[in-house]
C-alpha cells in the first residue's frame, strides 16, 4: 500500500487531527474517538498506531496514565496536500515504461470528480485511446485495489517488461487470459496471461488540463 492510499478510518481520522491543528489545537485521543462517535479512546488506538507506524503521525504519552497528545509529522502533512498525487505519465499505445513519481499534486478537486482516499492521478501518453475521448495530456483518475468491469479503462502493468500501459481490458478468468484493447485503428489488440499483468487502478474520471475543457466522465 503506498502512503497515499489509506482506510478510510485512518484517512478520517488523520484529517480530523489536521482540523484540530489548524484551530492551534493538540487533541487527544479521548477527544479525537468522541468526535468520530467511537466508544472511547481505545476505539482511535489502532488507527492511530497504524498512522505512527506509517510515520504519518507523531504520538506522546499514553503510558502509566499519561494522556496521550498526536501530532502531524511533515509526511502526514505530505499527504493532507489539497488534492491528489499525480503519479507519473502512463502510455495510451504500445507498451512502455510508466513512471511513477509523487511530487505533483492537483489541487481542489472536491467540485470536479468524486474520488475516494487511495484513488491517484496519471498523465496519458499517446494516442491509443482518441476514440474514447483520451487524448495525451489528460489526467485519468484511477481507483487501485478494483476489478474492472469487461471493457473498462484500467492501467496494466507487465512486471517482466517494467512497464505498462492505460487500455480497455476484457478479462477472462477461465482462460487465465487478458485482452488488452485500444480505441484507435492502428494500435492491434493485445492477449496475454493473467499472470502475465498486475491492474493498478481503474478509471474513475477525466480531467482535461491542456485543452481549456470542462472535466468529463470516463467513456466505459
Amino acid at each position: 500500500m503506498s502512503e497515499f492510499a489509506l482506510p478510510r478510518r485512518q484517512d478520517a481520522l488523520l484529517r480530523l487531527i489536521a482540523r484540530h491543528q489548524k484551530d492551534g489545537m493538540v487533541p487527544s485521543a479521548a477527544v479525537l474517538a468522541q468526535e468520530m462517535g467511537l466508544a472511547g479512546e481505545s476505539s482511535v488506538t489502532p488507527a492511530l498506531r497504524a498512522l505512527q507506524s506509517k510515520e504519518l503521525l507523531h504520538i506522546e504519552g499514553g503510558v502509566r496514565g499519561r494522556q496521550r497528545f498526536i501530532r502531524i509529522t511533515p509526511k502526514g502533512a505530505r499527504y493532507l496536500l489539497e488534492g491528489l498525487p499525480v503519479l507519473g505519465r502512463i502510455p495510451a499505445g504500445a507498451i512502455g515504461r510508466a513512471t511513477q513519481t509523487s511530487n505533483r499534486v492537483v489541487a481542489s478537486l472536491d467540485e470536479l470528480l468524486e474520488w475516494e482516499a487511495g484513488d491517484f492521478l496519471v498523465e496519458v501518453e499517446g494516442d491509443s485511446l482518441v476514440g474514447a475521448g483520451i487524448c495525451p495530456g489528460d489526467l485519468i483518475l484511477l481507483r487501485p485495489g478494483q476489478d474492472p468491469q469487461p471493457g473498462e479503462i484500467a492501467a496494466v502493468q507487465i512486471p517482466s517488461a517494467s512497464g505498462g500501459a492505460l487500455k480497455r481490458v476484457f478479462v477472462d478468468t477461465q482462460a487465465g487470459s487478458i485482452c488488452l484493447k485500444a480505441a484507435h485503428p492502428e494500435h492491434p489488440d493485445q492477449r496475454m496471461r493473467l499472470s502475465e499483468v498486475r491492474i493498478t487502478g481503474v478509471m474513475r474520471g477525466l480531467i482535461r488540463r491542456h485543452r481549456g475543457e470542462e472535466p468529463t466522465p470516463p467513456r466505459i
